[in-house]
């Protein structure tokens, strides 16, 4: 299974403020799975990890190129995407990953339910 999460990091963040970049960075983590960091113990490490950085319109593209260069991605039963339900991931999910399934992510997906629990809107 490949999952792959868009996501912020500190080190990403660092870098913006040191070439003094100012628009949308985007970030995708692609994997084909989990295993087990140490022989015992419950703590699980990415196998066959990537990311990709990128800006503007044609991030998702290059993110399928990437994922099929490095996971074979048109080989592989199921995609699993996550990320916070912006409409830049969802219309790329299916432009570029048409047989993905979207999951919005835990973090998200608490605030949405928490607003919807008291009666407020995600702005």
């Amino acid at each position: 299974m490949l999952q792959i999460k868009i996501k912020f990091s500190q080190r990403i963040l660092n870098w913006l403020v040191s070439v003094k970049f100012s628009g949308v960075v985007k970030v995708g983590v692609g994997y084909s799975g989990k295993e087990a960091r140490y022989k015992t113990g419950k703590f699980k490490r990415l196998k066959e990890k990537f990311t990709f950085i990128g800006t503007g319109k044609d991030f998702m593209e290059k993110l399928s190129l990437l994922a099929e260069e490095r996971l074979s991605l048109s080989k592989v039963k199921k995609v699993i995407f996550g990320g916070d339900g912006d409409s830049w991931i969802t219309s790329g999910i299916k432009d570029y990953f048409p047989s993905a399934t979207y999951i919005l992510d835990l973090y998200h997906l608490y605030l949405t339910r928490r607003a919807d629990y008291h009666g407020f809107t995600r702005g």
